[in-house]
């Protein structure tokens, strides 16, 4: 069930939590966290978006 208005803080734990995954390395995790926080504050699909790209620029060269 979608909210008919977003709150405007209610997606913001999905939002870390996926940030933090993705940092750890957990892309599945992060994933779906990310789409939860999407589902729940559709307009910030553009800030979600934008930490992916700037992970991989981040992790292009370093060895793990």
């Amino acid at each position: 069930m979608k909210p008919s208005k977003s709150i405007p803080t209610l997606h913001k734990p999905h939002h870390e939590r996926g940030r933090i995954k993705l940092l750890k390395g957990d892309k599945d995790g992060s994933v779906e966290d990310m789409k939860k926080a999407m589902e729940l504050a559709p307009e910030t699909e553009g800030n979600i978006s934008g930490q992916y790209n700037n992970y991989e620029n981040m992790t292009k060269n370093v060895p793990f």
